[in-house]
């Protein structure tokens, strides 16, 4: 089935008669569909390094809240040891808001800790790096498909494609 399908390959097809040399050929035709399926690739890369840079700052955020909600509960448990001598209902309200406060103490250890271990992997970095593969390779590309067209066919055919491309090039 292989060699049927490689012997039913057509010959070159040269649209201006070999006029442009290897720029009128299948390797070159070729170029303009595979750098977009790369871009494609490129840009799922570039949405998920975003969002993870997006999520350590948001992680910051939820620190801060917690934090804030964590101030008054300090502050609570300050005055129940402060007391001289606590009731019994005082004891268990400072055993209760004891367990909260470590319980949030923990919780910010733990955003803390995924948060460093997030910025370890510099996303930020990588998203821009991405991003600038994108632009580059999407822009010249986008550029190369007509310019390829037209250098074949001596004529672009407009249509939704061609409109599609030259908005997002836009």
């Amino acid at each position: 089935a292989g060699v049927a399908a490689l012997a039913m390959l057509p010959d070159n097809a040269f649209a201006k008669g070999g006029e442009y040399g290897i720029f009128e050929g299948r390797i070159s035709s070729l170029a303009h569909p595979a750098i977009m399926g790369v871009c494609f690739f490129v840009s799922l890369g570039a949405a998920y390094t975003g969002f993870q840079w997006r999520r350590i700052r948001d992680i910051m955020t939820e620190i801060g809240d917690m934090k804030t909600e964590l101030a008054p509960k300090k502050g609570m448990m300050d005055r129940y040891k402060a007391m001289e001598e606590p009731s019994a209902a005082d004891t268990a309200a400072l055993a209760k808001v004891e367990a909260e406060v470590a319980e949030m103490n923990k919780a910010i250890d733990e955003k803390t800790n995924l948060r460093k271990d997030l910025l370890a992997l510099d996303f930020r970095n990588r998203h821009w790096a991405l991003g600038s593969v994108l632009l580059g390779l999407g822009i010249s590309f986008a550029i190369e498909g007509p310019v390829n067209t037209y250098m074949r066919a001596g004529k672009l055919f407009p249509g939704p494609h061609l409109y599609a491309g030259a908005g997002c090039v836009a």
